[in-house]
This record gives C-alpha cells, sequence and structure tokens, in this order.
C-alpha cells in the first residue's frame, strides 16, 4: 500500500511538473491578450476624440435620445469600454477552445450570438424614441394651431402609443414572446 501511494505522489509530481511550462504559457498569453484588448480599447478611445464624435452625437439629437435610455455617460468613453469588454470575452473563447472548455465556449459563443439582437433592440429605441417625441410635438403644434384645448395631451398620448409601439417591437428584437 505504500509503495502504491509513493506511485500516485510520483505521478502527481510528474503532472505538475508537466503542467507548469502550459500554465506559465497560458498566463503569458493572457497577459497579452488583455494588453491587446486595453490598446484597442485606447486605440478607438483616441479616434473617437479626434472625430468628435460626441459633438456629432449632439448635433444629430441622439446624445438626448441615448440619456433617455438610460446611457449616461459620453460614447468617447462607454463604446470603448464595450468593446474591451467584448474583446476580453472573444480572447476568452478562444482560450476554453483551446483548453477543451466547451460548455464555457459554447456559452461564450452563444452570448456573440445574441449580441445582434440587442443592438438591433438598441437601435429600435433610440430611433423610435426620437420618433415618438417628434411625433408628438407635431401633434401638439397641430392640434393648438387647430384651437384644441386638450392639444398637449393628445401630443402626449401620441407619443406614448408611438413609444409604446416600439417597446414591443424592441422587446420581440429580443425574442421574447410579446403576443
Amino acid at each position: 500500500m505504500q509503495q502504491q501511494l509513493l506511485q500516485i505522489g510520483n505521478e502527481l509530481r510528474q503532472l505538475a511538473i508537466q503542467a507548469v511550462p502550459r500554465v506559465l504559457l497560458g498566463i503569458a498569453v493572457a497577459v497579452v491578450l488583455v494588453a491587446t484588448a486595453k490598446l484597442m480599447e485606447r486605440l478607438l478611445r483616441t479616434l473617437l476624440v479626434r472625430i468628435r464624435i460626441d459633438h456629432l452625437l449632439g448635433q444629430a439629437g441622439l446624445d438626448s435620445a441615448l440619456q433617455r435610455i438610460g446611457v449616461a455617460g459620453s460614447i468617447n468613453v462607454l463604446l470603448p469600454r464595450l468593446i474591451y469588454y467584448l474583446l476580453l470575452l472573444l480572447f476568452a473563447r478562444v482560450a476554453a477552445d483551446a483548453f477543451g472548455l466547451v460548455a464555457i465556449s459554447e456559452g461564450i459563443g452563444a452570448m456573440f450570438a445574441y449580441l445582434p439582437n440587442i443592438a438591433a433592440a438598441v437601435l429600435i429605441l433610440v430611433v423610435g424614441t426620437s420618433v415618438s417625441q417628434f411625433a408628438g410635438r407635431s401633434v401638439a403644434r397641430a392640434a393648438d394651431d387647430s384651437g384644441i384645448e386638450f392639444a398637449r395631451s393628445l401630443g402626449s398620448l401620441v407619443s406614448g402609443l408611438i413609444l409604446f409601439i416600439v417597446a414591443v417591437m424592441a422587446i420581440g428584437q429580443l425574442k421574447f414572446d410579446t403576443a
């Protein structure tokens, strides 16, 4: 029995010695990939600052639409940070594939497959919010010019109705059953 325990101990030691280079290589690759993601974040932030994306969004009126749906920060900061985390997830998926962690790789892959739906839903919300406010103001102005007493309420009703339809469309884009 003592000899079997010694043999098991020797085998464990050999496995540990064999695993050390792979672990060190994995750590080195992780450091390089995180540094690459950080570099990409900084490059994108610099590019967005140079093209003055915040100013362009402000001129188009999209900054207020983004604030209404909860995006409070600057796009110069938020978009590069989002890309950084997406790159980290992509690198994690590659690493999971390399180490044979199929469940983790498939989970990250499913999340990446769902991202276009999230982007489309956010786009629907941003554009739909702007359209609903424009329509509400237009109806209120037209009703006020016509002498209707409840013009403001009518504009709010139209805006709310369009916003409800937009919300249902966004939820449907996320593949939730809206029936």
